[in-house]
């Protein structure tokens, strides 16, 4: 995710859209205020699947896009594989952005699943953060009881406001009748457009934790929910405007490919601790 360090209630205390469940979740839980990251996204991920820092990885340098034919070397072992020594059901919704493989989205909606695609006949245009969700939604309803699982959900919004205005249908326009956001002047039409994706973030974390609280308050109460961002929001200080989706970072300085604290200074919470 890439929203900005001042976009999340919490964080900076955000008054032109309301991220109050995941609020809520970083109250009921820890809050992480000095949480750095690398200052773009495939560094980050290969970081917190293999534990190691990415100058030891060879992930240093840039992000990976959809079939590159370079990436994580196969050699490291990943976090799910620990994962699954110990029994755990594991499931990736969303970016893997470690490995140019086929698994990754492009554009806001390709899915894969099991390694193949989905063709969009079959999804209907689905807004790909709703099929997302909508999916974790399914795994955690099927789980099996008897076995942990882990499910790294990576969704795409707030990545880039432009990719929801290619032709792709997306779910946003009624988050945009909300207040505050309704009474924002349109001068800043694709800010908007960013906080609307927040809203709906926020929304997407709301049911997922409603999902694994119908599960059972066992399973609740013995699962903890990671928030975090891979790398600053990108502000208007990125030196690739269609790398901007309107994120803020104040107070912080600059944003996204920077080293300064707008670029590797993000949001990160875990909880619930009760």
């Amino acid at each position: 995710m890439v929203q900005g360090h001042a976009d999340i209630g919490y964080s900076e205390g955000n008054l032109q859209a309301s991220t109050g469940f995941i609020n809520k979740l970083a109250y009921d839980g820890v809050i992480l205020d000095s949480m750095y990251t690398n200052p773009i996204c495939s560094p980050s991920r290969a970081a917190l699947l293999t534990g190691k820092d990415t100058i030891h990885t060879g992930m240093q340098t840039d992000a990976i896009g959809p079939g590159q034919p370079w990436g994580l070397p196969t050699h490291f072992k990943l976090l799910p594989q620990f994962l699954k020594d110990l029994g755990y059901y594991t499931a990736l919704l969303g970016k893997l952005g470690a490995r140019g493989a086929n698994n990754e989205f492009q554009h806001g909606r390709d899915f894969y699943e099991n390694g193949r695609k989905i063709p969009a006949d079959v999804t209907k245009n689905h807004f790909l953060p709703d099929l997302l969700v909508e999916k974790a939604e399914q795994l955690i309803r099927n789980a099996d009881l008897t076995r942990p699982f882990y499910l790294q959900f990576a969704t795409p919004l707030t990545r880039l406001f432009d990719d929801y205005g290619k032709g792709v249908q997306y779910s946003m326009s009624r988050y945009l009748q909300r207040a505050p956001l309704k009474f924002l002047n349109d001068r800043w039409h694709k800010r908007k457009l960013q906080l609307a994706a927040l809203v709906t973030l926020d929304d997407h974390v709301r049911r997922i934790y409603e999902a694994l609280l119908h599960k059972g308050p066992a399973v609740l109460s013995n699962t903890i929910i990671l928030f975090m961002n891979d790398n600053g929001g990108s502000d208007m200080t990125a030196p690739n405007k269609n790398h901007v989706n309107q994120a803020s970072n104040g107070p912080l300085r600059m944003g996204k490919l920077s080293l300064f604290g707008g670029g590797v200074r993000v949001p990160c919470s875990f909880g619930p601790t009760y």
